[in-house]
């Protein structure tokens, strides 16, 4: 079990965005202890995990939010949660090779550069 401060420097993510998350479906709830706070299990890390794989692959929160609405519902889901995360893979595909596209554009760039230099 941790704390909220553990998991917040375990995560890299500031506790009051740990909190946001729970309240706003982003993150499953998280249990209490008998003094009201919340106790996160190694179960909650990896939803956290997920959570910031989805984040930063520009997932949109009303998405991530189904996913995790889906998956408390149970297996009965889960090929609309994979239906979700397809859909999500296909667009960071995309991104990616666009990325890889300007990537090449920017070399090119910085060869002309590189030789305009050297006369």
């Amino acid at each position: 079990m941790y704390k909220i401060n553990e998991v917040s420097e375990m995560t890299n993510i500031p506790s009051h965005t740990l909190r946001y998350y729970e309240k706003e479906g982003i993150i499953p709830t998280i249990d209490r202890d008998s003094g009201g706070r919340r106790v996160y299990t190694d179960e909650n890390i990896k939803w956290i995990e997920i959570v910031i794989c989805l984040k930063e692959t520009n997932m949109p929160i009303v998405e991530i939010k189904e996913i995790v609405k889906l998956s408390i519902i149970g297996d009965s889901t889960i090929e609309k949660r994979k239906e979700i995360l397809e859909k999500h893979r296909k667009r960071v595909e995309e991104e990616l090779n666009s990325i890889k596209k300007n990537l090449k554009k920017i070399d090119k760039k910085i060869d002309f550069y590189n030789g305009a230099k050297e006369c």
